[in-house]
């Protein structure tokens, strides 16, 4: 667990673990310089907690994503499970998700999870979108599959097939990949990820999350898409380029190629989608990318047929 000022809800969320029909061999929880009272709610859970309790603070403040990994280094267990500050798990979560790690080669557990309001009321969203358990080889979950670090549960070992430190760049503001987009990128080089349908945690939204969940109704996937923009796309690019690089030349080197592949369609739909072009130019790069392929199968690292006729009409109409 990773905590910072979390005394508003942390009671609830240790609670809910020391309430599973499996309980953890342990919990770990790394502190970022909080200023609040969320170190004396930890101790005082750890004096009667069913289960050892570690906490280890932090003198500077690291962020989510280091945070996360300090405390995810110090578990000596061999399945781990991120959990947030905020949320409440349901009795079986993990119960139900070492259950579906011991099937054959399973590495990752990623389970759905009920978006509630700060008094755990549903919103009526569920996330990731899971619409039927099941278990598949890492290579077909897309490489940016949705399943937020809340929701899964994990092998220690795929910690051990890369370095952290060697981890790409991020497309969002923390700088490099999240802990839960590390852990999926290595569990898909791994054998098979595992998705459970049943909502397993109450994925609480408060106003102050690090990450939310996706608001409804954002509009078409035209606005969609021009809001995301080149910017976006190139951003996505250096990911792509950074994975490419880490995989290069070794065990995994098919898939760095892969990625090699999506980072040049990103490439070329980041300067479709570049506004300081002019018309004329945009188009010849949508062209361009077309014949490159850029807009081939999804599971030939493009975008698709409905993403050329999406990316024509926004050349058309800008």
């Amino acid at each position: 667990m990773a905590t910072c000022d979390g005394e508003r809800f942390l009671g609830e969320q240790l609670a809910s673990i020391a309430a599973q029909t499996a309980l953890p061999h342990e919990l770990i929880v790394s502190d970022d310089a909080s200023t609040d009272s969320t170190p004396s709610i930890v101790a005082r859970f750890a004096r009667d907690a069913p289960f050892r309790v570690s906490l280890h603070r932090n003198e500077q403040r690291l962020g989510v994503g280091e945070n996360f990994m300090r405390a995810a280094r110090l578990c000596g267990g061999e399945l781990l499970a991120f959990a947030d500050q905020d949320d409440v798990w349901r009795p079986e979560k993990l119960e139900q998700c070492a259950a579906t790690l011991d099937e054959p080669a399973v590495h990752l557990c990623v389970h759905a999870c009920s978006v509630v309001d700060e008094g755990l009321e549903p919103l009526g969203a569920i996330v990731p979108k899971i619409r039927r358990s099941r278990a598949v080889p890492g290579l077909e979950v897309p490489k940016w599959a949705e399943a937020p670090g809340m929701a899964m549960v994990f092998e220690r070992s795929l910690l051990d097939l890369a370095p952290w430190e060697r981890r790409p760049r991020a497309h969002h503001s923390h700088g490099r990949l999240l802990h839960d987009e590390w852990v999926l990128g290595l569990a898909r080089l791994s054998g098979r990820i595992s998705f459970l349908a049943e909502p397993l945690c109450l994925y609480r939204q408060h106003g102050v999350n690090i990450e939310g969940a996706p608001s409804k109704g954002v509009g078409t996937r035209f606005s969609q898409a021009a809001s995301i923009g080149a910017a976006y796309y190139a951003r996505r690019a250096v990911q792509a380029r950074d994975w490419a690089e880490l995989l290069r030349g070794g065990q995994f080197a098919a898939e760095g190629e892969s990625w090699a592949r999506l980072a040049a369609a990103l490439e070329w739909r980041a300067r479709v989608h570049d506004r300081g072009r002019g018309r004329v130019s945009r188009a010849a790069e949508l062209v361009g990318a077309a014949r490159n392929g850029a807009y081939r199968s999804r599971r030939r690292e493009g975008f698709g047929i409905r993403a050329l006729v999406r990316d024509a009409a926004f050349v058309a109409a800008r």
